[in-house]
């Protein structure tokens, strides 16, 4: 990941920097998803749940079915993603009240 840490750092907000983030804020992050786990939706669509991190910091991500469709080809454990990705503050988890959640709107693995 050392390769890619200029690269993240002059064009993503660090993971380190989103403890203040306003709710539904349009944020460019990045990083190695180091977990994915799908699911299938009440109306059987698949979606997914994955765990990014970056040099600082993890995030959970949310990535509903028309965008996981879209991006289930390339999406992977252990690969370096930049990501298009709105803030979900106001959902925080009552055990975690500061996690914020990250909708995933698109992936960028050539990075």
């Amino acid at each position: 990941m050392d390769i890619y840490k200029n690269i993240l750092q002059e064009r993503t907000t660090s993971l380190n920097d989103l403890t203040h983030t306003q709710d539904n804020l349009q944020l460019k992050i990045g990083g190695l998803i180091t977990s994915i786990r799908e699911i299938s939706t009440k109306n059987g669509q698949k979606m997914a749940f994955a765990k990014l991190e970056d040099f600082f910091d993890d995030v959970e991500l949310i990535i509903f079915p028309q965008v996981f469709t879209k991006y289930k080809k390339i999406l992977s454990r252990d690969r370096i993603y930049m990501l298009l990705e709105r803030s979900l503050i106001n959902q925080r988890t009552e055990i975690n009240p500061s996690e914020p959640k990250f909708l995933a709107n698109s992936f960028e693995d050539d990075i």
